[in-house]
């Protein structure tokens, strides 16, 4: 049902190679890396917190590919010229080799005449030196962009501290039509996306006694904690996919896997179990984000790295102006999963209970009680599956449920019911699909601790969904 998300494959001869080999009749491939700290291997990974993106780049492939990280801490397409380092590289290429280059963080230092580079002169010359060079020895050169510090300014805006050097470097790409990875904008749009908080996560920042090799702390807006170079390593090994590269057909399949983004917030859980349930499903890589957070990165342009968007939170005082946000994402195609109290979101617009199916409806003191909704907590339901060929139930049998019902749901029209009870404090239907726009969604009523995340069957069912929403 993925409408949205990650590119597959398009170009035919990738897949008459895919088709036609097995991961061990394969060639053997070297991918070669040359470029700076930011992606260069860092000593003493044990103790030291710090990774660069190549460092952990081989973990996107099969066996069949070997990556020599040739990236050094602190030079620039000049200094990795004039040091000899770009002969060394170019004397291990052999033809049908990948070298991937990505340089500016270090070129832009104008007070270094060992390392600045002009980036309308001699950084360009220097790009097409080695993209020119890697041809002759008979490799394939991809050209990268520099990912983004972490500059916020007193309003929260990530600021560009790159300056040409991202323009030129795709200039260079489109002149010699070399593959580029823009790795300035898809970092933007993640960091940015993320806000000035919840962006340090990437980043190598720690607080006094975490850290051995770091005992006073220590906050570095440039390099990258392992969970930062993870992240990084799939925008490049997303980007090789959706670039069609013969490359693509040794990536690994596994470290590919869909992408689910958790909306939290506004609603206490049994955090442990949920996600301990999240991540027992096998497949799937699951990310969270909780409100007021969410907001910046489902209106950023990072969303598409995601398959699935997961809601398990309760926001009913959302302003209606943000209604927008999710009539963008409905007609993006956004494939949306949502869970118990999130059908309690949104009361101030109308269509949030069309994209959901249905609306748990809170009134005030003017309110008629028998227009509003109602709960009760522990409630013994027994749980019918409408419809066993439906691939969120496919095959599953009647079940028994102890959880918190919802009452007076009102429904929207159209939804597909796939579970039903019959228990009187309760609405009927517990569980339905429904489309908006081009978006198709699920509804879990059931789902409120973590006797429902220990509950196979509402394990299964979130595993179902999941996989529905994201073949």
């Amino acid at each position: 049902m993925k409408t949205l998300g990650k590119s597959l494959i398009t170009s035919l001869g990738i897949l008459l190679f895919l088709g036609g080999c097995s991961p061990s009749e394969q060639p053997v491939i070297t991918l070669h890396l040359v470029g700076d700290s930011t992606m260069a291997d860092k000593p003493e990974p044990r103790r030291n917190p710090e990774r660069g993106w190549g460092q952990v780049l081989a973990g996107y492939f099969n066996d069949r590919v070997i990556v020599r990280n040739h990236a050094v801490n602190g030079r620039s397409t000049k200094s990795f010229l004039d040091e000899g380092k770009w002969n060394r590289v170019a004397d291990e290429i052999v033809p049908g080799d990948y070298v991937f280059i990505q340089f500016g963080h270090n070129d832009q230092k104008s007070q270094d005449p060992s390392r600045y580079a002009n980036p309308y002169s001699s950084y360009r010359r220097n790009l097409e030196r080695m993209v020119e060079e890697s041809r002759e020895h008979g490799a394939h050169p991809v050209i990268l962009s520099s990912i983004v510090r972490r500059k916020f300014n007193d309003q929260g805006t990530l600021e560009d501290t790159h300056g040409a050097y991202p323009f030129v470097a795709r200039m260079v790409a489109e002149s010699l039509d070399v593959p580029f990875i823009d790795l300035q904008q898809q970092t933007e749009d993640l960091v940015s996306g993320l806000g000035p908080e919840r962006s340090a996560a990437l980043y190598k920042i720690l607080k006094p006694g975490v850290s051995e090799m770091y005992p006073d702390g220590v906050t570095d807006n440039t390099h990258l904690n392992e969970s930062g170079a993870l992240e990084i390593a799939g925008m490049v090994a997303e980007s090789i996919r959706e670039l069609g590269l013969p490359l693509a057909g040794y990536l690994d399949s596994k470290a590919l896997s869909p992408r689910v983004l958790v909306i939290l917030g506004g609603h206490s859980y049994d955090t442990t179990d949920f996600f301990e349930m999240l991540h027992s499903i096998k497949g799937f890589r699951f990310d969270s984000v909780s409100h007021p957070f969410a907001q910046g990165i489902l209106t950023s342009g990072y969303l598409p790295a995601y398959d699935l968007l997961l809601y398990y939170d309760y926001m009913p005082d959302l302003p209606p102006k943000d209604s927008i946000l999710y009539l963008n994402l409905a007609h993006l195609g956004v494939p949306m999963l949502f869970l118990h109290h999130s059908i309690c979101s949104f009361q101030s617009w109308e269509g949030f209970g069309q994209l959901v199916g249905g609306k748990y409806v809170i009134g005030d003191a003017s309110s008629d009680p028998a227009g509003l909704s109602g709960y009760k907590y522990d409630l013994e339901l027994r749980v019918e599956v409408v419809d066993r060929k439906h691939p969120v139930t496919w095959g599953m049998e009647d079940f028994n449920f102890l959880d918190e019902g919802y009452s007076n749901i009102r429904m929207a029209e159209g939804v597909t019911p796939l579970l039903r009870t019959d228990h009187p404090e309760s609405s009927g239907l517990v569980g339905w699909t429904c489309q908006f726009d081009r978006t198709t969604s699920v509804y879990l009523m059931l789902g409120h601790d973590r006797n429902a995340y220990k509950n196979p069957s509402f394990r299964q069912l979130v595993e179902n969904a999941a996989r529905w929403l994201t073949e």
